[in-house]
């Protein structure tokens, strides 16, 4: 698969520090984009599984999975506030 990153994820990487960033970018290529299996070590958000939320520690990846690429949609860090 090719990977890409939409302007969105990129501007939230780049508020990140450099190690996080590279740690959820090489999770991002290594994993999801030349991954046998990207399905498996994510959370579907829809029922075809083309939308996929990757956890790492304290950060979300929001990821569209294509047949040939895929596409890093949105980066979330911290934690998920409780209501």
């Amino acid at each position: 698969m090719t990977p890409l990153i939409t302007p969105r994820a990129a501007q939230a990487l780049r508020g990140m520090n450099r190690y996080t960033q590279r740690i959820l970018i090489s999770f991002f290529l290594r994993k999801v984009a030349h991954g046998k299996a990207p399905q498996d070590t994510g959370r579907p958000l829809n029922e075809d599984g083309t939308l996929m939320q990757y956890r790492i520690g304290s950060c979300r990846l929001i990821c569209l999975l294509e047949k040939d690429r895929a596409i890093l949609l949105a980066v979330t860090a911290g934690l998920p506030k409780r209501l």
